[in-house]
């Protein structure tokens, strides 16, 4: 499923149709691979894998529990090549799991980060409150999260290291900017090469200055930048940052605001704006006047409000 992801984002790039071959197989993964409930249409199995040499089909060893298999990374690799069956196995391993039912508590054996933190993440791409809310209430049990070093933040899931272990902490901060939708736009906007060339915010003076919000406003014509403090050492220290990539149609209309009041402390250099500030935790919002419309102004992404809809598209 990882390739097919991979076939998808080649796709979109370089306007090749290699990704047709996953989307037929999608087609006999449904049909000959998920066991569906004929009375209630809920998938109740999906195959582990297939042995075609002897015709073999392999489930884990519980196979009359879905949740037994691996359904959350396939849901995960899925996602963002067929939205509506992703949808339809994680609201199967939901069902099975009681995972709406905020007072049914979950297996003691399940509140572990290994099988927590992709159902959690899903709940949040699919904005299913129910099971963020239930999910996050043993996340934040098991997987110890807390500041290291200057201003560093990471999970340590109480194995009493020096510093978060990359692969599963780097997975759950997933949780702390994913919004509903995120995972599937990021794919779906994909081919859209118009954003190498909008405006861009270049020189941040990492790592006293960070970055939590870079985007175009591409329907008003603004670039939205959130900055905050990264080294509290350098708190209210002069900084700068530039802006490139403006057009020079848009010069003499370019303005700057700083937490919605004027900003006038900014200045054209070799045609890139540098503006002068100050390390705190402050928005931007400058007009650029770029207002090309990608494909992702037009993307809706199937959530637990719309997906008995989207299913139908």
């Amino acid at each position: 499923m990882s390739a097919g992801l991979g076939l998808k984002l080649y796709d979109q790039n370089v306007k090749e149709t290699t990704h047709k071959v996953v989307v037929q197989w999608l087609k006999k993964f449904k049909k000959d691979f998920c066991t569906i409930n004929e009375e209630t249409g809920l998938i109740e199995k999906i195959l582990m894998y297939f042995d075609p040499s002897i015709e073999h089909m392999h489930y884990l060893q519980d196979s009359h529990k879905l949740s037994s298999g691996m359904g959350w990374g396939l849901v995960w690799y899925l996602l963002p090549q067929n939205s509506a069956l992703a949808f339809r196995i994680y609201d199967a391993l939901v069902l099975e799991l009681k995972l709406r039912e905020l007072d049914k508590p979950l297996e003691a054996t399940l509140i572990t980060a290994k099988f927590l933190i992709l159902p959690f993440l899903l709940a949040k791409e699919f904005s299913d409150d129910a099971v963020v809310k239930k999910l996050k209430h043993h996340l934040n049990r098991v997987s110890e999260g807390k500041h290291f070093g200057t201003a560093e933040f990471g999970f340590f899931f109480h194995l009493g290291e020096d510093w978060p272990r990359g692969q599963f902490s780097a997975l759950l901060m997933c949780g702390e900017v994913l919004t509903p939708g995120d995972w599937q736009r990021a794919f779906y906007n994909a081919g859209n090469k118009e954003r190498f060339h909008a405006p861009t915010v270049e020189e941040i003076a990492f790592p006293d200055v960070g970055v939590s919000q870079a985007w175009n406003d591409t329907e008003h014509g603004f670039l939205v930048v959130s900055l905050y403090v990264a080294n509290p050492l350098a708190l209210n220290q002069p900084t700068t940052f530039k802006i490139s990539g403006i057009s020079s149609e848009n010069r003499e209309a370019v303005t700057v605001q700083c937490e919605g009041q004027t900003f006038t402390d900014w200045q054209w250099k070799d045609n890139i704006i540098e503006i002068s500030t100050h390390i705190a935790e402050k928005q931007f919002l400058i007009y650029t006047g770029h207002k090309n419309k990608s494909t992702m102004d037009t993307f809706i992404p199937i959530t637990v409000q719309n997906a008995d809809t989207m299913a139908k598209l």
